[in-house]
């Protein structure tokens, strides 16, 4: 793994807190939105007022790429705000960590652990994968804010005071700092997670995608299990996402470059709309076996039978026949299904496949019609 630079030195402190008059309820919650709009239109982030006296103020968006949100105080008797900093996409691990309690803290000095671990909790489906995530630059900025992580991402409090009727809240520099650092530590697990050993479920998976990578020229991750990139015209994004411990599901997407526009809708026929035909009938193509076997609907018929030429409807076939539901709409082709359902190399090779069809259909799509059909 490429060795990764230390983080910057702390800049020089930023002032805490911004001292306030003695507080009234209405005052407060006036102050509270005041802070965290300030900060959102600092950081460039949306902003959300109180909404009833549960739902204090908050702002969502991105920071250098990375989802964040601002959560303010409900109540003077608490007066902190919440920095939460995503890791997109999710990571895989099911991954927990955070401080432990006295009890725990106690029991856990009785057994052979790192200085981080007598610390902090880490639970994950395997333990050796977390550790590699956790390096020293990480467990240092979870020690420095006292924060806590799982795989959607990590938490940081910043703390305010209240003495003897006088409310202290979290000043806006110090949240926009702890915001962009907050980001910073999102881009650092990253780029380490890329390196993570895959899952012992998804190591033949992860084999298969980084030669497909090599050959496609795309991009792959190990952990989370990610192929993405473009083929062509053609942009291909493949996940393996955990939907409980050590069990997995790939999606698959395969864009077009632009929306078809024509509201078209390509799926596997189910009992629900063979019924539906005898009310609203289906487009038919005069391929008695794929009308017979799918649901096709779009507002132009006649640019839906020119994209459906032959070779599209044999990969949509083959891919049904795979169990794997492939779904053709104006954006592009999609199908997910859990990791085991087929064998790594038949993942591999579906994946192909549905960068096939979306070239086909997208050829066919933008062939004038006097050049007749895609064949």
């Amino acid at each position: 793994m490429a060795r990764i630079a230390p983080l910057r030195p702390v800049p020089a402190p930023i002032p805490a807190l911004e001292m306030n008059l003695p507080s009234t309820p209405s005052g407060f919650r006036q102050k509270v939105e005041r802070l965290v709009r300030s900060a959102a239109q600092s950081l460039g982030l949306q902003f959300s007022p109180w909404d009833g006296p549960m739902t204090p103020p908050s702002a969502d968006g991105a920071v250098n790429g990375f989802p964040v949100r601002l959560l303010g105080p409900l109540s003077e008797d608490s007066p902190r705000v919440e920095v939460w900093a995503g890791l997109s996409p999710a990571l895989d691990l099911g991954l927990h960590v955070a401080k432990r309690g006295g009890l725990s803290l106690i029991a856990e000095s009785f057994r052979q652990q790192s200085d981080f671990e007598l610390e902090y909790e880490v639970e994950a489906d395997d333990h050796a994968r977390a550790e590699a995530l956790l390096v020293p630059d990480v467990q240092s900025w979870l020690r420095e804010v006292h924060g806590w992580m799982n795989d959607e991402g990590h938490w940081l409090v910043l703390q305010g005071s209240t003495d003897a009727g006088f409310v202290a809240l979290p000043k806006v520099e110090r949240v926009t700092h702890w915001v962009h650092r907050a980001a910073g530590i999102s881009a650092l697990v990253r780029e380490i997670a890329r390196e993570v050993p895959p899952a012992s479920a998804l190591a033949g998976h992860a084999r298969c995608w980084a030669a497909l990578a090599d050959r496609l020229q795309l991009e792959a991750s190990r952990t989370p299990l990610l192929l993405e990139g473009k083929v062509g015209d053609i942009a291909l994004s493949a996940r393996a996402a955990r939907t409980a411990a050590d069990t997995y599901e790939i999606t698959v997407h395969a864009s077009f470059p632009a929306s078809l526009g024509i509201d078209l809708s390509v799926q596997r026929a189910g009992m629900i709309d063979k019924l539906r035909t005898v009310f609203v009938r289906d487009i038919e193509l005069g391929d008695k076996a794929f009308d017979s076997a799918h649901s096709i609907r779009a507002g132009q018929r006649d640019v839906a039978r020119r994209v459906l030429g032959a070779e599209a409807r044999a990969l949509l076939t083959k891919l049904g026949g795979q169990g794997l539901e492939p779904v053709l709409e104006d954006a592009g082709v999609t199908f997910s299904r859990a990791s085991g359902a087929l064998a790594p190399e038949a993942w591999c090779g579906a994946i192909e496949d549905a960068i096939r069809l979306a070239a086909r259909v997208w050829e066919s799509f933008s062939r004038p019609p006097s050049q007749g059909p895609y064949r």
